[in-house]
């Protein structure tokens, strides 16, 4: 079939064996509301908060009407990787009393 060697033979074959263990179920992780509310007191700068797997954990009201109103997605997709490599540029907005509709 393929003609490989025997180092990328046996590279398939690990490829294609299951993983040896379970990831671990690591904990949800929760914002403190010392850290949620700091990042609220953030009136000019967007920022958000990025938990173990860059899922977006919570976000100031600027960060949310600039980047995305990452409440709105479901939360398999509030990850900043994610959001960063699919969802598509939006236009300029001019006012930031409109709500994101990036979702």
């Amino acid at each position: 079939m393929f003609r490989l060697g025997p180092a990328a033979r046996a590279h398939l074959a690990d490829l294609a064996r299951p993983p040896r263990r379970r990831a671990e179920h690591l904990p949800v992780q929760k914002v403190r509301p010392a850290m949620q509310q700091m990042i609220a007191s953030m009136t000019d700068h967007p920022a958000f908060i990025i938990g173990r797997r860059t899922d977006i954990l919570a976000a100031n009201p600027l960060a949310r009407a600039l980047l995305t109103d990452w409440t709105r997605l479901p939360p398999q997709h509030r990850n900043y990787t994610r959001w960063v490599f699919l969802y598509k540029p939006q236009p300029v907005r001019t006012s930031l009393t409109e709500p994101a509709d990036h979702a």
